[in-house]
């Protein structure tokens, strides 16, 4: 990281005192900041970070190492409904001066003078005019972008952990009903993250606040989220909403660890990825009724795919030389391509090895900072040395695609042959393109495979040249081949002709999430190059529709998720075309072949969340593809709808949206 924008480590502090006197009539604040500090060297300044704050005093107290120094200041701040201080990275320079970078962490004493009827705290003093004086307990050693305080008009639902932390959800005066699905969320994941980490949450509470205009945040023990992302009308929202609720929740949980306990501020990746798949490995066991093992496949995996397609990507990991650019690479590959090639090592190693050498990395360096080669050196010290695979990942931009052929050998067992290249949007690109240093874009790697003879188990072989041989035993050439099974690899596979076809012979008895790789590569293939210029893909398109045809009779909703992007993105290459109108056609003859009648109109007893959800999908295609009838219908709906009670819910909330 560049030093030009940085702070000098020469005076590091320990203990901030800050006191905030909030003005909520004319909504400013004024402050004071006591900062304990350490001097490493002989220095003639100390400097820190100050943001849209006038410094009325400050002044530096001298006593042997130590260098106590104080400021007074205050700011007018934007009018808003509550007071909320909640500092992104390196936006606590705007409440208090300090010293704003990540890696400079201390401790925190938080005081607040505050209207007279707000919710008690640990120690709370009487001014003379009223007011109350409100001392928080000193945080554990953490980074300034996670002190956070919020004063406004709030009710809360409250509940205990496995382990006694207090665990609040604040809501909206009179809405506390709808804080308490995310209340059972918080209290499921944070116990689950202290079983599986083996580390204890430090601090007594977590309170969890919705708050306008800013998106989620893991401030420890103060979360704060949009209303969207936390609370929940039982009667009124979606089912998709609530799997938004579940994993919003779980994945800032989950920073209570990686980002707080430990933090990777240079490295951005490993907060934001690890914290992103932790949210769905999370959910999935809390939840497992909501399957989010696939939700993540068609989620994270596939739409970071998307994006790692163009030819203007970035490799995961991007060494931020400026502390202000952070902001820059808070993107689909930090957050969604990270936690996919995180499930990558997940699987590849398993999950006894992904957790001990998770807990050895976290106790090693907890509330300290470091860099993505710390992580894996806690792996290699376990008995994983997966650097040599996950640096590939992480340091190259795009990822490969795999094509896999089989071959007889001469004693006559099969081989089975795999070609890697980089996989883009543009053919005539792939495989021939160098990085600056010349060095060729191919990886290491691990390549889950099941066979027809072994359905069920997966073998595991590296791929680590652009060609390579292996043998395979217990197979004959009359079998099904599975590459990437699971879809646990974060590559595409292009299978030979031979493959292919035996593949779409036996679609029916190939696990699911295997169909939905199938599918969604097949789809990537066909698509591999910019339709708009007439050019060929990797395969002709009407094996896409063969193989679409072959799953209108499975009503599982990951398939469909596929399909409907298949048909939206087929649909704005057609539409005002000549072929508008048979395209049109062949979506309503998948819709109507049986898919759209299984979730039919209203909601069935004790219909799972995946049906909730799959309704929501089809209707959704329903609405730019249905008959005249399902039209008129929709009509009626609405119709009724507008002479409703907002209130009332006279439609399945996950139809609402299509309908209206």
């Amino acid at each position: 990281m560049s030093t030009a924008s940085r702070l000098p480590r020469t005076v590091l502090p320990s203990l901030y005192n800050i006191l905030i006197n909030p003005d909520l009539i004319n909504f400013t604040f004024s402050g004071k900041v006591d900062i304990n500090s350490v001097v490493n060297e002989p220095c003639r300044f100390v400097r820190l970070n100050s943001r849209d704050l006038e410094i009325t005093k400050a002044a530096i107290i001298q006593g042997n190492k130590t260098l106590p120094a104080t400021w007074e200041y205050n700011i007018r701040a934007q009018t808003l409904d509550l007071l909320l201080q909640d500092d992104l990275p390196i936006d606590a320079r705007r409440a208090f001066p300090c010293f704003d970078e990540p890696d400079m962490k201390a401790q925190f004493r938080l005081s607040i003078i505050s209207p007279p009827n707000r919710t008690e705290v640990e120690k709370t003093t009487v001014l003379e005019d009223g007011r109350l004086l409100k001392e928080f307990g000193t945080t554990p050693r953490m980074s300034t972008y996670l002190v956070a305080y919020i004063i406004g008009d709030f009710e809360y639902v409250e509940r205990r952990s496995d382990r006694g932390v207090r665990i609040r959800i604040y809501t909206p005066v009179g809405r506390t009903e709808e804080g308490m699905y995310a209340l059972d969320v918080a209290v499921k994941s944070l116990s689950f993250y202290e079983n599986f980490f083996d580390l204890e949450y430090p601090l007594p509470k977590l309170d969890l606040v919705p708050v306008p205009k800013i998106g989620a945040m893991e401030n420890w023990g103060l979360v704060t989220f949009r209303e969207t992302t936390i609370l929940v009308d039982q009667t009124l929202s979606s089912a998709r909403t609530k799997s938004y609720v579940t994993t919003v929740v779980a994945h800032e949980l989950a920073h209570m660890w990686f980002g707080n306990l430990v933090t990777m501020w240079t490295d951005l990746w490993l907060n934001e990825g690890f914290a992103t798949f932790m949210e769905y490995f999370c959910s999935s066991r809390c939840y497992p009724e909501y399957n989010f093992q696939a939700r993540f496949i068609t989620g994270e995996f596939m739409d970071s795919m998307n994006v790692d397609t163009r030819l203007n990507t970035h490799p995961v990991e991007v060494a931020v030389d400026d502390p202000s650019k952070i902001d820059e690479i808070f993107d689909e590959i930090s957050y969604s391509k990270g936690a996919s090639v995180i499930a990558m090592l997940f699987y590849y190693i398993g999950e006894a090895g992904f957790r001990t050498s998770l807990r050895s990395y976290l106790t090693k360096y907890s509330y300290q900072n470091t860099e993505t080669r710390d992580l894996w050196n806690s792996f290699k010290e376990c008995g994983f040395n997966v650097e040599g695979i996950m640096n590939t990942f992480i340091h190259m931009p795009g990822y490969p695609v795999v094509s896999v052929s089989c071959d007889s050998a001469q004693d006559g067992s099969l081989v089975m042959v795999l070609e890697q290249k980089r996989f883009t949007l543009l053919s005539g690109r792939t495989g021939s393109e160098t990085f600056e240093n010349g060095e060729r874009t191919f990886w290491n790697i691990p390549v889950g495979y099941t066979t027809e003879s072994g359905a069920g188990n997966i073998n595991y072989v590296l791929l680590e040249q652009p060609r390579q041989e292996f043998a395979l035993r217990d197979v004959n050439d009359s079998q099904w081949i599975k590459l990437n099974a699971g879809v646990h690899g974060f590559f595409r596979v292009q299978y030979s002709a031979p493959l292919f076809a035996k593949l779409l012979d036996s679609v029916s008895n190939i696990p699911i999430n295997d169909c939905i790789s199938l599918l969604s590569d097949t789809y990537a293939l066909v698509f591999h190059i910019v339709l708009f210029q007439g050019l060929c893909g990797y395969i002709p398109m009407e094996m896409l529709f063969r193989l679409t045809e072959m799953f209108t009779k499975t009503y599982e909703l990951s398939i469909w998720e596929v399909i409907s992007d298949f048909v939206r993105d087929i649909t704005r290459i057609v539409s005002g075309t000549p072929v508008d109108g048979q395209f049109t056609l062949y979506v309503r003859r998948l819709l109507m072949s049986g898919i759209f009648q299984y979730v039919g109109w209203d909601v069935q007893p004790n219909e799972t969340h995946e049906i909730s959800l799959l309704r929501n999908v089809v209707f959704g295609m329903m609405a730019r593809y249905g008959d005249d009838q399902f039209q008129s219908q929709c009509r009626q709906v609405f119709e009724r709808i507008l002479q409703t009670d907002a209130s009332v819910a006279i439609v399945d909330p996950n139809i609402l949206l299509p309908v209206s």
